[in-house]
């Protein structure tokens, strides 16, 4: 399903590289503490779940209070603003790179509602979710027609 093209993609594991690295980067620059790089690694690990402060703060043996105004501090962003931000830029993704519709992707990537998601989407990138797909889709994708002939 979704999960296997994820997890299988070229390009995907070219984001995987680069974000790893960057998070290398990050951490021999000691930019970010060891829990935000933990807490950062485990929200990139669970995208497609329910992601909850409580829960990230729980797995983190941590307040979630602290976690809030540490990530905050370190990261200039709420916790619930990164999750939105990494979601939609997966959303993107799979919207460039795959053929899941529109309402499978908002689900896969727990929004509450595709009306929801295609809000944030907009609000994000300028472009509801079906133009941004049709925009990236058209330049990356040959007219096959063309090479039947």
């Amino acid at each position: 399903e979704i999960c296997a093209c994820l997890v299988g993609s070229e390009m995907c594991i070219r984001d995987s590289m680069s974000y790893t690295k960057a998070m290398q980067d990050n951490r021999s620059k000691g930019i970010y503490s060891k829990q935000i790089v933990k807490c950062v690694d485990y929200i990139q690990a669970n995208l497609q779940q329910e992601l909850r402060l409580e829960s990230i703060a729980e797995y983190l043996n941590m307040n979630p209070t602290y976690l809030s105004r540490l990530f905050k501090k370190e990261m200039d962003v709420s916790i619930s603003a990164y999750i939105k931000t990494e979601r939609l830029k997966t959303a993107a993704h799979l919207l460039q790179y795959s053929n899941y519709s529109i309402s499978e992707i908002s689900e896969y990537l727990n929004f509450s509602s595709q009306s929801h998601f295609t809000s944030s989407f907009q609000e994000l990138y300028g472009l509801t979710p079906k133009k941004y797909r049709d925009l990236h889709t058209s330049c990356e994708s040959p007219d096959l027609e063309e090479y039947e002939s």
